[in-house]
């Protein structure tokens, strides 16, 4: 058994989809208008960061947050993969005894603090479970972080909404998942 906010939310939307689609795999679960732009915009951006390729004109706007985040103190990374075994334990992505998975577009990390950037292409959604998982992966997997500030980039409204997290709230953040994820399991 291995989740993410994904999974996670999915099963709580609807339990029995859940099932049919992510357990049984009795129907695909082809990705919709939005998904396919979001996507394909990622690999933009992932490219802009890794390679230095110019981003294209319809998310052009986009290139002062790279900028700043390319010049700014610290190691950027782009598309990063993280996950945890039962034991709160660092995991190969899909290794064997991977228990949660945790993906994101953005991670900046300088001495005890880190900022995580999320592209979204999609309309405005409300809510930060995704962010508090990630934050909580993000200090199993880096235990000198301190302080994440973990934030939503919200690219059709030009927006950003988001939250800091201080290794304090780690616990009070596993209490809240651990029992969704019972549920589901």
């Amino acid at each position: 058994f291995a989740w993410s906010y994904s999974a996670l939310n999915a099963f709580e939307t609807c339990p029995r989809q859940y099932h049919e689609m992510r357990v049984l795999k009795r129907w695909p679960d082809p990705p919709g208008e939005a998904q396919q732009f979001g996507t394909l915009c990622h690999g933009y951006l992932e490219d802009r960061i890794k390679k230095g390729k110019e981003l294209p004109v319809f998310i052009r706007h986009l290139e002062p947050i790279v900028h700043k985040l390319e010049t700014s103190k610290g190691e950027l990374q782009a598309e990063y993969k993280l996950a945890l075994t039962r034991e709160f334990k660092p995991a190969e992505f899909f290794g064997r005894d991977v228990w949660v998975r945790a993906v994101g577009d953005i991670i900046k990390i300088y001495e005890d603090r880190a900022l995580a950037l999320d592209w979204k292409f999609g309309k405005r959604r409300e809510g930060d479970d995704q962010l508090k998982l990630q934050s909580a992966v993000m200090f199993a997997t880096y235990p000198h972080l301190q302080t994440i500030s973990i934030r939503y980039a919200w690219v059709k409204d030009k927006s950003m909404s988001g939250r800091v997290y201080e290794r304090s709230q780690v616990p009070e953040i596993w209490a809240e998942f651990l029992p969704r994820v019972k549920r589901m399991e």
